[in-house]
């Protein structure tokens, strides 16, 4: 027999704790379909072959049969096949039997294009930035058709808000035209906004232009050229920074103070969200104005909508008409990973999370039941998921005044859904420019890299239609207002100059 003495059994003790400790710890949930999403070093400086791209085009067609919700609705499938056949031809006819990255890109793009939905769409080549020295140091708003320096982060002579006519003996117009062809979304002004954010990355992985460039721009009625110098990314990435948060302002009327809250994003969870909008709302109680301001906003969680509109009426309502998801495998896979995940990051035990779901809840929001309704239901069926109403709080006191949303034509998603419902109950005059996105639209993405290319792509799974009468279109503002290139050049607001000569 062997003995072990007392000093000897507590080592172990504490050993066997240990292993016990070490065995049980939770390895985090596996994304099922995008390897590496948080390699910051990976470089995307590599080839495939054209079989390869060819093939990931074709495993790109099968994810949307069978995860989109309705990928023909504004393109029929025989034109859709129509013009794969014609990109695959264009690919084939290539003299290069290698392809780099970013041709891939424009390629797989383009078919993304096809379906003019604005949430379909392949992500840029990850880490693509590292590859670039010096980067193009102006950002540019498109008026009218034509194009203006918004912002210039380089040490340069060009002035702010001069009309830029080409660059590098391309005409911006010509420039404009081409790159259209790869923005996703269904209306043009929408499309063109996209084109605002990208415009850098086409001219440095389309156009493959480097620093320095040539621009000929308009000065004071008067042609001039410069060649300008690029930035580092470090220095890019610092000046462009955006304020993704929501914030508190006010504008004064003469006598009069109307507070004004910005909502650049509504990627909010309710528990972050929710007890600022109840103090905005308790603070401007006795406000006669109140601003929503949405322009900007590409999207996010429509189920904040909620927590806002929940302080202006005491009756049931519904945010829309009707809101399915498609169930697909990618679908449920990506459920599950999204409720374990949560659940890893809160050091909960996801080996459990069926169980907490199914008992007490995830996120203790409609998505709890949202996701139970799919995961129960059969694959390459439609869940109907919406709630036929949601029943606000009556004890949360309810705000008597007038309402304005602010909204442009780069307000999408969520921010529609949210625009939608002060329309459609007659809560808010909304004011502005027909928003980006539709009434009837596709959301809840899913992404899936494709195998050879590791280029990812973004497919919805849900079929949206928001409360509203031209589901093809976005939501037309009670008063439309007209922005102009002089209103540019002068910093006007004349969204707040019209809410401000609003007498009631």
């Amino acid at each position: 027999m062997i003995r072990i003495s007392i000093s000897g059994k507590i080592v172990l003790s504490i050993l066997i704790a240990l292993f016990c400790i070490r065995g049980s710890a939770q390895s985090p949930p596996v994304n099922p379909y995008v390897s590496n999403r948080n390699n910051k070093t990976f470089v995307p400086d590599y080839s495939i072959s054209k079989d390869d791209l060819l093939s990931d085009i074709d495993m790109y067609i099968e994810k949307i049969d069978k995860v989109h919700p309705d990928p023909y609705r504004l393109i029929s499938k025989n034109d859709f096949i129509s013009e794969i056949n014609k990109i695959k031809s264009k690919i084939q006819l290539l003299s290069n039997d290698n392809l780099n990255i970013f041709d891939c890109y424009y390629y797989l793009q383009r078919i993304a294009v096809l379906i003019k939905d604005g949430h379909t769409k392949i992500y840029n080549p990850r880490n693509w930035d590292k590859l670039i020295s010096s980067f193009f140091p102006l950002n540019i708003k498109i008026l009218e058709g034509r194009a203006f320096i918004n912002q210039n982060f380089g040490d340069n002579k060009i002035p702010l808000k001069v009309e830029i006519l080409s660059i590098n003996k391309i005409n911006v117009k010509d420039i404009f035209t081409e790159m259209l062809k790869y923005c996703e979304g269904t209306l043009h002004e929408y499309k063109l906004a996209r084109l605002e954010e990208e415009l850098r990355y086409y001219l440095h992985t389309f156009y493959k232009f480097k620093s320095p460039w040539k621009l000929e721009y308009v000065f004071n009625g008067k042609k001039k050229k410069v060649l300008i110098e690029g930035i580092n990314h470090k220095l890019l990435v610092e000046k462009n920074r955006k304020n993704r948060w929501f914030s508190q302002s006010s504008i004064k009327n003469g006598n009069e103070e109307i507070p004004i809250f910005k909502l650049p994003h509504l990627g909010y969870r309710k528990k972050d969200f929710k007890p600022v909008i109840d103090k905005f709302f308790k603070n401007n109680f006795d406000k006669k104005k109140i601003v929503f301001d949405l322009r900007g906003c590409p999207g996010g969680n429509g189920l904040r909508t909620y927590d806002v509109v929940d302080h202006l009426l005491d009756l049931p309502y519904s945010i829309s008409k009707k809101f399915m998801y498609r169930v697909s495998k990618a679908l449920k896979d990506y459920i599950k990973y999204y409720i374990q995940d949560y659940l890893f990051a809160r050091k909960k035990p996801i080996s459990q999370w069926r169980n907490i779901l199914y008992k007490s809840g995830i996120w203790n929001d409609e998505y709890d039941e949202m996701y139970k309704i799919v995961l129960n239901s059969g694959l390459n069926t439609f869940a109907r998921v919406q709630n036929i109403s949601h029943i606000p709080d009556k004890k949360t006191p309810k705000y008597k005044g007038n309402i304005f949303i602010l909204v442009d034509h780069r307000s999408f998603s969520a921010a529609v859904v949210f625009a939608s419902v002060f329309k459609h109950y007659k809560l808010a005059k909304i004011v502005g420019r027909e928003t980006g996105g539709r009434i009837d639209f596709f959301s809840d993405t899913i992404s899936i890299e494709l195998p050879n290319s590791k280029l990812i792509s973004k497919i919805p799974t849900a079929l949206m239609t928001l409360q509203g009468d031209k589901a093809e279109r976005g939501i037309i503002p009670d008063r439309i207002v007209r922005y102009t290139i002089n209103d540019f050049l002068n910093e006007n607001d004349p969204d707040i100059e019209t809410i401000k000569n609003v007498k009631k």
